[in-house]
């Protein structure tokens, strides 16, 4: 008994995959056994749901989704037995799925076809008028007579019979030697599909073996992607039909993105980068009217020896209403002073969450090397962010106020430029809201102002630096 899934939505429309495992889970996860796209398909959650064979049946289970499991339109609250034809949907506006259950069909006897009985028709005579005849002659009937008319019919009518069964035999063989000559044929294609897919998997495996990281949460990242490819490699190994192969090669490619990206993010020297730069980066602190405490990241932009101009997030200094803090602070990287600061303007683009502080202190501060000119950069593109991911909550050695507090060094890739925004693809940073972005050049591209859902941190959103140009207009 086997099951197939047809994507009506999302970044895999069309297609189609077929299971007879007892156990299916769905999500954009690279484990997951019905994979969605990691990138474009962003309501399904990393483990979403699952399909499990019980029974004969096929039962339908959500995993804790964020955004929910909806069946013929219907939420799923409970575990639901799938029939033929129902639609599974993965969030209210997400990618749809068609069910067909398929089951083993075993053919009955078959019915042979009835051999059908010539009968020749025989010509029916008029009956003649008797004449007399003259004496001592015999007459003969015309033809030769009845005996010899009935053989020539069944001939005639056994000659037709006999064609027609020729012609059938003959279309018999042509259609079983067009079946053989379709499935040789098909077999080769599969079999070369197969071999170019381990080709492709086998220069993956080399790729990765050449990435040389010292980060351990690039490293974490590079392992995972080894045993996803070892495992590619298998089940390609272990062949499979059209559709089969199709997914696996959907899946390779994947694979594939992630590894350039993987590729890219250790090829930044981050270090020089960091030096240059982990300065003019601390947390902002600020204090709501009602007691409400946030922190976040920030990083010195201009300093005129009296006090200094930070970039930040916009909901990092403003309420739910809008409102301002009653009090902001910024402790730099490296210090636990505590500098009293003030909110200057906060941006208004709804594409902007930026805002902009002025920290008064004399002698100013370290400000960031470089911004980079207003550009898109290009996907695949490496690097670097610093910031404090956890805020004060972060290990930091002890107490801040005692040690000083101590930004981290994070790297990644630009995965897409979508709607304004940076997509990146980042390792090891759950959340670094307000950090600065930096190109292989050390110049700021974007500020991260949160992060996708479901992607544990390695999905980060940044605003592009043309509105960091913007928001400095005039200060």
């Amino acid at each position: 008994m086997k099951i197939q899934f047809t994507f009506l939505g999302g970044a895999r429309t069309g297609q189609s995959e077929t299971f007879s495992e007892p156990f299916i889970q769905i999500g954009r996860h690279p484990h997951c056994e019905l994979r969605f796209d990691a990138d474009r398909d962003l309501d399904v959650s990393s483990r979403h749901a699952s399909v499990m064979l019980k029974a004969e049946m096929f039962t339908l289970r959500d995993l804790g989704s964020t955004n929910g499991t909806f069946v013929n339109g219907k939420r799923l609250t409970a575990d639901h037995v799938l029939v033929q034809g129902d639609v599974i949907q993965f969030g209210k506006s997400g990618p749809k799925l068609e069910v067909q259950i398929l089951r083993d069909e075993r053919p009955g006897p078959g019915t042979a076809a009835e051999k059908s009985a010539v009968k020749p028709t025989l010509p029916t005579a008029s009956p003649e008028k008797s004449k007399k005849q003259p004496p001592g002659v015999r007459r003969t009937p015309e033809g030769g007579g009845t005996a010899v008319r009935v053989k020539a019919e069944v001939a005639r009518q056994t000659a037709h019979l006999r064609r027609t069964t020729v012609i059938l035999l003959g279309l018999l063989v042509l259609l079983a030697g067009a079946y053989v000559w379709q499935s040789v044929t098909a077999s080769r294609r599969i079999k070369t599909e197969q071999n170019k897919l381990l080709g492709m998997v086998d220069s993956l495996s080399t790729a990765l073996l050449q990435v040389q990281t010292s980060s351990a949460s690039l490293q974490a990242s590079l392992d995972s992607a080894r045993a996803e490819t070892a495992q590619l490699k298998t089940r390609i190994g272990q062949g499979g039909s059209t559709e089969e192969l199709a997914a696996l090669r959907t899946q390779l490619s994947a694979a594939m993105r992630r590894q350039q990206s993987i590729t890219s993010a250790a090829s930044i020297d981050a270090g020089p980068i960091n030096r240059a730069n982990k300065d003019a980066v601390g947390v902002v602190l600020v204090e709501f009217a009602d007691g409400t405490r946030r922190t976040g990241s920030g990083f010195a932009v201009q300093s005129d020896g009296q006090s200094s101009l930070v970039i930040t997030n916009r909901h990092v200094v403003t309420g739910a209403d809008g409102s301002l803090p009653t009090k902001v602070g910024m402790v730099f990287n490296g210090s636990k002073q505590n500098f009293r600061a003030e909110v200057v303007t906060v941006a208004t683009e709804e594409a902007a969450d930026l805002a902009l502080i002025r920290v008064p202190i004399r002698n100013g501060t370290p400000v960031v090397r470089s911004i980079a000119p207003t550009r898109e950069p290009d996907a695949g593109d490496p690097v670097v962010m610093i910031g404090f991911p956890l805020g004060l909550d972060m290990e930091m050695g002890g107490d801040w106020q005692t040690v000083g507090v101590s930004t981290t060094l994070t790297t990644g890739s630009i995965s897409k430029t979508l709607n304004e925004r940076l997509l990146i693809l980042g390792y090891g940073a759950p959340g670094m809201s307000g950090s600065p972005v930096f190109d292989r050049n050390g110049a700021v591209i974007g500020v991260v102002f949160g992060g996708q859902r479901d992607s544990e941190g390695k999905l980060l959103l940044a605003v592009p630096v043309k509105y960091v140009r913007e928001i400095l207009q005039g200060h």
